[in-house]
């Protein structure tokens, strides 16, 4: 599927009428005679639910739901956890970014504030406790009920879709990693305030898609649960006393696809293991991500610092400007204070387009302005590097993502990043080592349908 242009979203339809009760077929009590529907087309793989396996979440039921968490059985070595990338990896898919529905809300913190001890980013913890305010109210928890009937919790986000029911959360949380079976029963509580008040009510989950290569990897027999893939999205039912649907109810997050790694990236999830209770939302602010290169090829997850736990899986990375560009997956036990989530490419892309009803056909693409950059520096000594981030649109200069990286073979290392000046000059700190290196100007967007293309300059051998 070609996705060459950025196109904006469709607008959220209204459901012509409501859905009555629990479900359509529900009673309370499950006969479970059916099971799921699953499909498979397209890349994805579809499960209907059965509408007989849907059972109120009463607060004692939600109380006894257990945090779900996922951890690999191979986990990377801590020298593949690191900033390296291909030169080649910065070309790839043209990037989609589609917006939210409104202006964010400032966020009110709690005083409470962690910074990471045992891992290489720093970031920050909050409380959010104002989650019933857009944009936090597109968060949520997810209670599913698992086919050996004990009940288990994780996050998502509201996300655009043209019936305004979709949201999106991690693979792991709807398909079990260990064995390959979907859940039972979901339902989505957004904006969650803890102490059992549901501001924005319960929407059901009725149909759920996870990539192809997270349906089958996740299989008996297979090694294990493939993390590069663990991404999905499900469609809700109607909530009988909403004003309208999901998303015209709370809200939606915008989505973005195909973006350079290195993003700087918010967390959102409601963890529930160790230190935390699940009553709460908790969000991370952390450095620049970085990169699990354990994979056998690409995509490679994203890593960054936040000591959120089980529960907060499926809880959506969102990057500058509300967009939602990867969600909660795994976590390494010589990393704690860090968290990996699937890129988000194609794969992502088609799960979304899939379930969210949008899709970008060549005949109504809409044209973007994209501007073209061109980067230059000098390497002095006594740890620094000057340079200039020049373009025709001095709006894509002003603020760009500029990295420093030393060149080894075919491989570049990042060793500083950061943000140019408005005027694009740019000065950061450098191992004083020999060596060769390049700067590199990131492809970003100035909005949402203009695109300032990356650059890369010469290498530069650096001498004492």
């Amino acid at each position: 599927m070609s996705h060459s242009k950025v196109a904006r979203v469709i607008p959220i339809a209204v459901l012509a009428s409501l859905a009555l009760g629990l479900a359509p077929g529900a009673s309370g009590a499950s006969s479970r005679t059916q099971g799921p529907r699953i499909t498979r087309a397209n890349g994805v793989v579809r499960i209907d639910l059965d509408p007989a396996d849907r059972e109120p979440w009463t607060p004692e039921r939600m109380a006894e739901a257990k945090p779900l968490a996922y951890e690999p059985a191979s986990t990377p070595r801590p020298t593949e956890v690191n900033r390296r990338f291909q030169l080649s990896d910065l070309e790839g898919s043209t990037p989609v970014m589609i917006p939210g529905s409104q202006a964010a809300t400032p966020a009110i913190f709690s005083e409470r504030l962690n910074r990471a001890t045992a891992g290489p980013l720093n970031y920050q913890r909050f409380q959010i406790t104002n989650p019933e305010e857009y944009p936090y109210s597109t968060h949520g928890k997810l209670y599913m009920q698992l086919y050996d009937d004990t009940e288990a919790v994780c996050s998502g986000t509201v996300v655009p879709s043209a019936t305004g029911m979709t949201v999106m959360t991690a693979g792991h949380c709807l398909v079990s990693p260990e064995s390959g079976v979907p859940v039972r029963d979901a339902v989505f509580v957004p904006g969650y305030q803890g102490n059992d008040q549901n501001p924005y009510g319960f929407w059901f989950a009725e149909s759920l898609l996870v990539t192809d290569e997270w349906w089958d990897s996740s299989q008996p027999g297979g090694e294990e649960a493939d993390a590069r893939y663990d991404v999905a999205a499900f469609n809700v039912m109607q909530y009988p006393y909403a004003p309208g649907t999901l998303a015209e109810t709370v809200g939606w997050r915008g989505v973005a696809f195909n973006l350079p790694q290195g993003q700087s990236y918010q967390s959102f999830g409601f963890p529930a293991a160790e230190n935390f209770d699940g009553e709460k939302m908790i969000t991370c602010i952390s450095d620049p991500s970085i990169v699990d290169r354990s994979k056998p090829a690409p995509p490679m997850p994203n890593g960054m610092g936040c000591d959120m736990t089980g529960g907060s899986s499926g809880g959506g990375w969102v990057i500058e400007d509300g967009y939602v560009n990867s969600v909660v997956s795994y976590s390494i036990g010589f990393y704690p204070e860090m968290q990996f989530g699937p890129y988000f490419g194609d794969k992502a892309l088609n799960v979304f387009e899939q379930m969210s009803g949008i899709d970008y056909p060549e005949s109504e693409e809409i044209p973007e302005q994209a501007f073209d950059t061109s980067i230059n520096f000098k390497p002095r000594k006594h740890l620094k590097a000057v340079g200039q981030i020049t373009s025709t649109d001095p709006g894509c200069a002003a603020g760009a993502i500029f990295v420093i990286a030393k060149v080894k073979g075919g491989d570049a290392v990042a060793v500083a990043q950061g943000l140019a000046a408005p005027d694009g000059r740019f000065i950061t700190k450098l191992k004083d080592k020999p060596g060769k290196y390049v700067a590199l100007a990131l492809d970003s967007y100035r909005d949402s349908f203009t695109l300032c293309r990356g650059s890369q300059s010469q290498a530069i051998k650096h001498s004492h």
